[in-house]
């Protein structure tokens, strides 16, 4: 959530069609989420986007529609289960789950940086890939 007395002033030739930019963002909510950086190799420069995503599912249509530009850093954001909690979680690699799998899975699979494996959506441990079926979507550069 937001609210207008969180947007900054940008002139509108900077931002996309429709686009704003905030100061900060309010969730309401105990669900996961992710920060998503990614390059962009200009002319002459690199342009580096940082974007909050709230679902995995969104998160997995933006990593898919990615094209010239790569991922530099990928965080989750999961609630601890305490009042206020959160634990922040380096992501190096998203894989997409085979389909019979994904109902119990999630939309995406994780390999962290702390953790040998691959994790749900949910946190827990999902069993090895013995069939090859699952895609490889983002490695973090």
């Amino acid at each position: 959530m937001t609210s207008p007395h969180m947007e900054v002033q940008v002139p509108k030739s900077l931002l996309p069609k429709g686009g704003s930019c905030l100061q900060a963002v309010s969730l309401s909510t105990g669900a996961a989420w992710f920060v998503l950086t990614t390059a962009h190799e200009e002319e002459k420069s690199t342009i580096y986007q940082t974007t909050l995503v709230s679902w995995a599912s969104t998160l997995r249509e933006l990593l898919e529609g990615l094209e010239s530009s790569s991922v530099v850093g990928l965080q989750w954001m999961r609630p601890t289960g305490d009042a206020g909690g959160w634990e922040l979680t380096e992501v190096r690699e998203v894989w997409l789950p085979d389909e019979r799998e994904e109902a119990s899975t999630g939309t995406l699979l994780f390999r962290v940086a702390a953790v040998a494996g691959l994790l749900g959506e949910n946190g827990a441990f999902v069993a090895d890939d013995r069939d090859g079926r699952r895609q490889l979507v983002a490695v973090q550069a």
